[in-house]
């Protein structure tokens, strides 16, 4: 009756805005329904974790300003490195141990230019794909599910799994599965949450590139990244769950692992060192 009376309210409307709320508020039909319909949105999540106040507050400063860039200048970096990921074989390492790489053959993009004209929504946005029907802001990020190959090693500090901070976490990936996670603390939690997972946890969903030059990292703050991974340089890996993206893989574990400082090749050419973009 729920899911109805929500389809029933999208039939009437060409435009949704999805304003902040807390995460377990989320409605999932939502996200089911954008699939389908053929309006816009508005995706603007601002902060929705706990944070202390001065910590709230220079995150909101900072996400204010990142709504006010060049944003053809934005879309014009985005629309260059989308070329040369596309079709492309991409190495990704980094300081802490990561050595990864995977395949991005006919990939679509999403992209996160901060466009929502009927025009550019209709003319690009995959079907199947409630995330090209989301304007997000601020905005800045590309994004595709179609990815192939991956092998390698994904290490990440600071990360959190399931509710417990376990410090470094290490993703072992061969056959395009992960083979095998490792934590550097509370390893056995690690290990017994990981066997209770279903669906294609052990896939690479979605690979996020940041390109918001206004959202940089808060010197002093190494465990917060600003925006979701939409600031300039910021790499987002994103495992298991994929439908909202249009992606095949469902399940019921899904994680946002980001890298700060990481370096990128892509068929061999370096296109982002240190977290530093060189594409101009």
């Amino acid at each position: 009756m729920e899911d109805k009376a929500l389809e029933s309210l999208f039939d009437l409307a060409d435009i949704y805005l999805w304003l902040p709320n807390h995460w377990n508020l989320n409605p999932g039909q939502t996200e089911k329904i954008l699939k389908t319909w053929q309006g816009r949105s508005i995706h603007f999540h601002w902060i929705m974790e706990q944070r202390d106040s001065d910590t709230f507050r220079k995150l909101s400063e900072m996400y204010e300003q990142a709504l006010y860039i060049d944003y053809e200048a934005l879309t014009s970096r985005q629309e260059r490195l989308i070329d040369a990921l596309r079709n492309s074989t991409i190495e990704i390492t980094n300081p802490a141990g990561t050595d990864i790489k995977f395949r991005l053959e006919d990939a679509h993009f999403h992209r996160g230019n901060g466009v929502a004209s009927k025009e550019f929504i209709n003319g690009y946005a995959l079907p199947g794909s409630a995330r090209d029907r989301e304007v997000e802001l601020p905005s800045g990020a590309i994004r595709t599910v179609d990815i192939l190959d991956t092998e390698g090693t994904l290490v990440c500090s600071n990360e959190t799994f399931m509710g417990r901070e376990v410090g470094t976490l290490t993703y072992e990936f061969q056959g395009n599965r992960i083979t095998s996670i490792s934590s550097q603390h509370h390893n056995n939690y690690v290990q017994a949450m990981w066997g209770l997972q279903n669906g294609a946890f052990d896939r690479f969903g979605e690979f996020n590139a940041g390109v918001n030059p206004a959202l940089t990292m808060l010197p002093g703050h190494e465990k917060v990244i600003p925006y979701y991974g939409y600031g300039d340089g910021m790499l987002r890996f994103s495992l298991g769950d994929n439908q909202e993206s249009g992606g095949e893989y469902l399940s019921s574990y899904h994680q946002w692992l980001f890298l700060s400082d990481a370096t990128m090749k892509v068929s061999g050419e370096v296109v982002l060192e240190n977290g530093k973009l060189t594409l101009e």
